[in-house]
């Protein structure tokens, strides 16, 4: 057998010798190319020779003038199709990619898009080494497409499995946002970090930055437009058998729709990502999918327990989004009881939106109205455990002189550090138990509401009218010096 493979081979390379035209070429290619590859699943003289001839039609198709068309089809089937043996087929394999990505590169857009649903199909099943390449020529066709919704109604296909969907949702994601310009280092020598993207997911979707979208802006666009139409019309997304599995798809619809509205650069992505936004049905906040999604976007990897991706040196550390996108997030966030009661990730969100350091007075401020709704709606329990932590926090933005880090003058917006005060207060009410180990604080505020400004004072006293309840049963708990100390400070207070 395998000399009788030898002879077609042979008799296979001495017809491209012979060819003296690129048309004589080209249809030689169409006939021998894939036959020719599925030979290297062979070993020993059988799969040398294929190799040869491969390496004398590379020479002849990349000298030729013309573009010629690759048997895309046949290769396709080649690439997509069982194997009996995983290992032996991986070698013809990567040659199928390889020309199969030369070969959508020469069709237009239209014939590229016809092998999209077949590529993001078979997408979970390839190695993880091929997939950057796969998502190269899923996104290429999404970038040569005038109007991928009339291609998709000329020419309906049967739903994604769920795992093809789900990744092809998340590429999408990354792709969404992708900035039109990719630096490697900022003028001080530290590398360039893109909210909401790893290293690892910069080079999946531009193909190790070499791309031509990248550095592009109406190819990138046409991307990221098409992508949002791709999501809004394609009916391949789910099958009737997934239908409880809707909701799941409706999340990563109003994900990938909203990392789009707050896109910088682009504005026809952002208003489309608005629009698209419009016409969803109101998402349910208090779906625990939705909500963990919203603080993965928030946080990124730091999202994640410790034990997996914790360090921010890491190409698959994923950093949090943008500030843009935090301000929207935040919106939705603080409409959610499941989010005010998701501990660590809601003080998390909390500490990221007063403290980090790409924040800014919006997403304090913002920040600070979510810091509200989790003392308001959040659980007991979970706030007890981080009273502590909050209420540093809380200390930090205020005037309030209880031997710490408190706030200069110049540092703080009123606005802000009466949002704070008004937070200690409701968070005393929420765990009273702590004012029996900070006492202290009843006397800060009473000194703040003698020593803050006329707008910040109201405040105060919105705190202290707030915690208020935690000394219903002062004589209960209270000590003897405890007891005294009150007592003096009610006297003091109430001799001004």
């Amino acid at each position: 057998m395998a000399a009788r493979d030898l002879e077609l081979l042979e008799t296979v390379e001495l017809k491209f010798a012979l060819a003296d035209t690129d048309e004589q070429v080209a249809r030689l290619v169409a006939l021998f190319l894939v036959p020719v590859l599925g030979k290297l699943n062979d070993v020993g003289p059988v799969r040398d020779k294929a190799i040869a001839i491969l390496s004398h039609i590379n020479k002849r198709i990349k000298g030729s003038r013309t573009s010629h068309p690759l048997p895309v089809s046949a290769l396709l089937d080649l690439y997509l199709g069982p194997t009996a043996d995983p290992r032996r087929h991986a070698f013809t394999s990567n040659f199928a990619l390889m020309y199969l990505q030369m070969g959508l590169a020469r069709l237009n857009g239209p014939a590229q898009f016809a092998s999209f649903h077949r590529l993001a199909a078979a997408f979970p099943e390839k190695p993880i080494a091929q997939r950057q390449t796969l998502v190269t020529l899923l996104l290429s066709a999404l970038a040569e497409v005038a109007d991928v919704a009339k291609l998709m109604a000329e020419k309906p296909v049967s739903p994604l499995p769920r795992a093809a969907r789900e990744l092809l949702c998340q590429v999408l994601y990354m792709v969404i946002l992708l900035p039109v310009e990719l630096g490697t280092l900022k003028p001080d020598g530290s590398a360039v970090v893109y909210p909401g993207l790893s290293a690892q997911d910069v080079d999946l979707v531009t193909n190790g930055r070499r791309a031509h979208w990248v550095g592009a802006p109406s190819s990138l666009q046409s991307i990221k437009i098409n992508a949002l139409r791709f999501l809004e019309h394609s009916p391949c997304l789910i099958s009737e058998e997934d239908a409880p599995d809707s909701d799941t798809l409706a999340t990563e619809r109003f994900i990938i729709y909203l990392a789009a509205s707050c896109d910088p650069s682009l504005p026809p992505v952002a208003s489309l990502g608005e629009d698209l936004m419009k016409r969803l049905k109101t998402p349910d906040w208090e779906d625990d999918q939705l909500v963990r999604k919203l603080l993965s976007v928030y946080l990124g990897s730091k999202a994640i327990p410790a034990t997996a991706v914790d360090a921010s040196e890491s190409s698959a550390f994923v950093p949090g989004a943008s500030v843009a996108l935090r301000l929207k997030v935040l919106n939705y966030l603080s409409r959610s009881v499941r989010a005010a009661r998701s501990f660590p990730q809601t003080l998390q969100v909390i500490t990221e939106s007063l403290y980090g350091p790409a924040s800014n007075p919006r997403l304090r401020q913002r920040g600070m109205a979510f810091m509200h709704w989790s003392l308001r709606m959040g659980d007991s329990a979970q706030l007890a455990a981080a009273a502590p932590e909050i209420l540093a926090g809380m200390v930090k933005l205020t005037r309030l002189n209880m031997g710490g880090e408190s706030a200069d003058d110049d540092t703080v917006p009123e606005t802000l550090r009466g949002m704070a005060y008004t937070a200690v207060g409701h968070l005393v009410r929420k765990v009273p138990v702590l004012l029996r180990s900070r006492l202290d604080l009843v006397a800060a505020l009473l000194e703040a509401l003698r020593t803050e400004s006329a707008a910040a004072k109201i405040s105060v006293q919105e705190g202290l009218l707030a915690l208020a309840p935690a000394l219903a049963d002062f004589g209960a708990w209270a000590t003897t010096e405890q007891a005294a100390d009150m007592e003096q400070l009610i006297d003091e207070h109430a001799r001004e």
